[in-house]
């Protein structure tokens, strides 16, 4: 059955990476996923010895090619935003050309 609704390949991509960001972070932390993005994607906590310890948040980004010049699209309240949280937050990439997760920061 055909349907009207398109679902662009961008929307996609950043789903996926998502998805790929916050399995890769469960290697080292407990990521949960916030329902509502305001700016951050994932509340974590760093595992140490198997224990939960230092909080830290995520903001999940994901491209098709990652270099040198990539840049995103990132808005200057967003980044006064995450200057005010508690605690630190990660710009993570998902280069979905090289299957990796790369800190941004």
């Amino acid at each position: 059955m055909a349907t009207s609704v398109k679902i662009p390949w961008e929307t996609r991509l950043g789903d996926i990476g998502e998805d790929v960001i916050k399995s890769r972070l469960r290697y080292f932390a407990i990521p949960t996923k916030y329902e509502r993005d305001v700016g951050i994607d994932f509340y974590c906590e760093l595992l140490e010895k198997d224990s939960p310890s230092i909080p830290f948040y995520v903001q999940a980004k994901a491209t098709e090619y990652f270099d040198k010049n990539w840049g995103a699209s990132i808005k200057k309240r967003t980044t006064q935003y995450w200057l005010t949280r508690p605690f630190p937050v990660f710009l993570v990439v998902y280069d979905e050309n090289n299957d990796e997760c790369l800190d941004a920061n």
